[in-house]
């Protein structure tokens, strides 16, 4: 497995919360959200605290594989490579391929190139010597995609001791008569960063428009307050500015940080169809749901529900547990019922979820994946992947959002 998908097994195993990983490792819950969609790697110091902290090798935290080559003729004591010289020569080759996009980015795109293919050719080198270059064919990908990259995007670069521009994200309230509307404040703080550098946040608006606000250097933290309409579903921006360079990079920010989320997007039901027209609907690996409060607004009820061609077939209401807490949050567990629907015929597409109703009069519905009966797979019905939306009323209207 990838890197990303063995951190999100690795969590949910130690039944730790995005929130509660990064309060341990000192980051936001936007960079661990990053780390696990594939979207931005820790780096080594990183790495090395989430091997140590997961009990795991770093070669196993990255996916990686090492294989003796059946064709070479050594002795099995040469083959047999230890695995603290294997840690070892990972590490040293993702400072070396940290090092080469550092100096990329800091250099013409020419001299960024030829940099890098000297990287690449040095780190095959030193891992040919040691006998693990096919262990390390994700890394020298992983390069190939930065140098990539860089020669499609001229927006500008990162400062050195920077992977990726972290802003912080605050939530300073919600519009108590459109609550998909919330004033942020977003915060940068750079480990370094030029005089006179500009700073400002591209905040959609729904004209189609864009409002260009500026960040305030207020003692190295460039912070700006600005207003958030979930309901337009288009990316904010973050945009620096170094009177040469000009860096643009989306600001992860979701609505499920201001109004809740659920902390198992992973549920799936297993459909079985029975004799006439009964079919079983079975929770597979007998999750729970968990609903993780925000201040904003908390769970007053939930409701599993399926839908069979766009039609309501099935509602129950979920018993939620005494209201637990941790060091980030408020939360309830919920227990997801087994159970049979009567009088289908043959439906092509099934939508099963849990409705949460807040206590501002937000809906949220959380959507599960599903496995269909086998008959069913070459027969023209649809699948549907697990996301999950909120509806807000406006009026004799109602808005809805998709969550991230």
């Amino acid at each position: 497995m990838r890197f990303d998908e063995n951190l999100r097994n690795l969590r949910k195993e130690k039944d730790y919360s995005q929130e509660n990983l990064a309060e341990k490792l000192g980051v936001t819950r936007q960079t661990i959200s990053k780390w696990e969609n594939g979207s931005a790697m820790p780096d080594l110091k990183k790495l090395i605290e989430l091997a140590e902290f997961f009990e795991v090798s770093m070669d196993s935290l990255l996916g990686l594989k090492y294989e003796a080559d059946n064709n070479r003729q050594t002795d099995n004591t040469a083959q047999n490579y230890n695995e603290a010289d294997v840690i070892l020569a990972n590490r040293y080759t993702n400072d070396l391929i940290k090092s080469a996009r550092n100096r990329i980015q800091s250099k013409t795109k020419a001299l960024s190139i030829w940099l890098a293919v000297i990287a690449i050719v040095l780190a095959i080198t030193i891992i040919s010597l040691s006998g693990t270059i096919s262990s390390l064919r994700n890394d020298i990908s992983y390069l190939h995609n930065s140098i990539s990259n860089l020669q499609q995007n001229n927006s500008g670069s990162n400062y050195y001791d920077d992977d990726y521009y972290d802003v912080e994200i605050n939530v300073l309230k919600a519009d108590a008569e459109n609550p998909y509307i919330v004033q942020a404040e977003l915060k940068y703080a750079p480990s370094s960063y030029p005089k006179n550098s500009k700073i400002y946040y591209l905040i959609p608006q729904k004209d189609g428009g864009v409002e260009q606000i500026e960040a305030v250097d207020n003692n190295g933290e460039f912070v700006a307050q600005v207003d958030i309409d979930f309901s337009i579903n288009k990316p904010i921006y973050f945009v620096l500015d170094d009177g040469e360079n000009i860096a643009k990079q989306e600001v992860y920010f979701d609505i499920s940080d201001v109004y809740g989320n659920d902390d198992n997007s992973s549920i799936t039901y297993g459909i079985t169809d029975k004799v006439n027209n009964e079919f079983l609907f079975t929770n597979t690996f007998l999750d729970k749901f968990v609903w993780n409060n925000s201040k904003y607004a908390k769970l007053t009820s939930a409701d599993i529900v399926v839908l069979a061609d766009s039609k309501e077939v099935y509602r129950q209401a979920l018993k939620k547990s005494e209201l637990q807490s941790n060091d980030i949050n408020t939360y309830y567990e919920m227990e997801l019922p087994t159970f049979y629907v009567k009088d289908l015929k043959e439906p092509r597409k099934f939508d099963i979820y849990v409705e949460v109703k807040l206590d501002n009069g937000v809906i949220c519905k959380v959507h599960f994946d599903y496995h269909l009966p086998l008959n069913y797979t070459d027969d023209g019905a649809e699948y549907q992947m697990g996301y999950v939306e909120y509806i807000f009323a406006n009026g004799d209207k109602t808005i809805t959002t998709r969550g991230k």
